[in-house]
């Protein structure tokens, strides 16, 4: 069911991709370690114009009402925590189309099969290899992160907690996401399933951060994925509800089983 050769060679042909992303994000990181600490001195004057606004508009973009710049991790929330979930959502989506349904396109599914391997292990190999170098580039990051902020911020005590559960959380978001990203590459053309699972990722950020506005009805959270992340209590409590890291588990497994079944029936040579 597993092929270990088709995951040393995913595993490999992904370092590239997720080098950039760590780079990136951890380079991010420096650079927010470095802007809270020059923007501390001035925290009291920021957090008066943040608490002069709508608690609404607050809550939307995942600012804590008492402190913008109170704490590393309540400045993360407000503007890291929102960026890396939608960022990292759209990026498994793409990832997750070009897996099978691109190889498909393009024929170069036929080696992988002729190679003693089966629809279902090719499938399954390809889903779990990406989603642990997916899960240690992110891993890296909240390392990375951490770290540059334990040095650069004045702040005496920098919780790990928050950096481990924000971690766990989101990663849970992009393997639901990478399995969804399979899905649609096996139902649609490469170009037309990502743009199907950008937008459907655009939306749900959007319909979440609206559902705290009062003009919004509450419902529409709930067929926002990004509910399921859940980065207010994160930002709050340093804590998960694992009843949402279980349904977003559950959403991922259903991806993944509607995938294998469409891909076994599905004719690679036409």
């Amino acid at each position: 069911m597993f092929s270990f050769k088709l995951s040393k060679y995913e595993a490999i042909n992904s370092l590239k991709m997720f080098f950039w992303w760590w780079l990136a994000l951890a380079g991010t990181g420096l650079l927010f370690a470095s802007v809270f600490n020059s923007l501390k001195s001035q925290s009291n004057d920021l957090d008066k114009v943040m608490q002069a606004l709508n608690p609404q508009i607050l809550q939307a973009f995942n600012i804590s009402p008492s402190g913008y710049l109170n704490t590393v991790e309540s400045f993360l929330s407000g503007q890291f925590a929102s960026v890396f979930s939608l960022s990292g959502a759209i990026l498994s989506i793409i990832i997750g189309v070009g897996l099978i349904g691109a190889k498909i396109e393009n024929k170069t599914i036929v080696f992988w099969l002729s190679k003693n391997i089966s629809r279902l292990g090719l499938y399954f190999t390809k889903f779990l290899t990406q989603s642990l170098v997916f899960t240690l580039a992110n891993l890296l990051i909240a390392i990375c992160m951490y770290f540059s902020f334990y040095f650069l911020s004045n702040q005496k005590e920098i919780s790990k907690q928050y950096f481990i559960v924000l971690f766990l959380a989101c990663n849970s978001l992009f393997v639901t996401m990478l399995s969804f990203g399979m899905f649609l590459g096996l139902i649609f053309n490469r170009s037309k399933a990502q743009a199907i699972g950008i937008s459907i990722v655009a939306l749900s950020w959007v319909l979440n951060a609206l559902s705290t506005l009062g003009d919004y009805p509450n419902w529409a959270k709930y067929i926002s994925v990004f509910y399921f992340l859940d980065l207010t209590q994160i930002r709050d409590k340093y804590e998960i509800d694992p009843y949402k890291l279980l349904i977003l588990g559950a959403v991922s497994i259903v991806f993944l089983i509607a995938g294998i079944l469409i891909f076994r029936r599905k004719n690679i040579y036409a």
